[in-house]
């Protein structure tokens, strides 16, 4: 999952697209130059989340510290110029780039085991296992370098954070695009 890595999607899928024809023997190419990314009939894929959390039930109180997370974090991405709500353009992107046959697959994510459903609940636990640890390497970058806090603010929001996420009574899920959600593309 690179959502609010890559600043100019639209660039590197253009780029993927792109068939140099005499490729290139190595590895230190000027990326200008040699974009023999993927051949003809090549497929990419790709899986990225939504950093927007949602609730099953009803919308995240105002005074969630998940939905305080994660707006402050989708705006230190978008003053970084790398917005996080990129997987809902890929579609749109991949085709200007010049692929075909895109499919686009949606799935949710819940942040923890609340879900009945059997597979549900390991996504949950799983998620709610990736995302508790790698809360603070997500966030200190951003919210210190990005948005102006302080160790102390940070570790303060994550911890309420952690402490929601871990809550079975809050049934907050995330939305993931396989092209973000999931998409196949040639």
């Amino acid at each position: 999952m690179m959502n609010g890595s890559i600043a100019n999607w639209p660039l590197l899928f253009s780029r993927a697209h792109e068939y140099y024809l005499f490729p290139s023997t190595t590895c230190n190419q000027n990326a200008e130059t040699n974009h023999s990314n993927l051949k003809p009939g090549a497929y990419i894929e790709l899986l990225d989340m939504d950093w927007v959390c949602h609730s099953a039930d009803n919308p995240l109180p105002s005074n969630s510290s998940i939905r305080r997370w994660s707006s402050l974090l989708r705006q230190a991405f978008r003053e970084i110029g790398c917005p996080a709500d990129s997987p809902h353009l890929y579609k749109d992107q991949l085709q200007a780039a010049g692929f075909v046959d895109i499919t686009e697959s949606r799935y949710i994510w819940p942040h923890n085991s609340w879900p009945e459903d059997r597979d549900f609940k390991k996504i949950g636990r799983f998620t709610l296992s990736n995302l508790f640890e790698g809360l603070k390497g997500i966030s200190v970058s951003l919210f210190i370098n990005v948005l102006g806090w302080n160790m102390t603010e940070v570790e303060i929001l994550l911890a309420y954070v952690r402490k929601e996420m871990i809550d079975k009574n809050n049934h907050h899920f995330y939305e993931v695009l396989v092209l973000g959600i999931l998409f196949y593309a040639r």
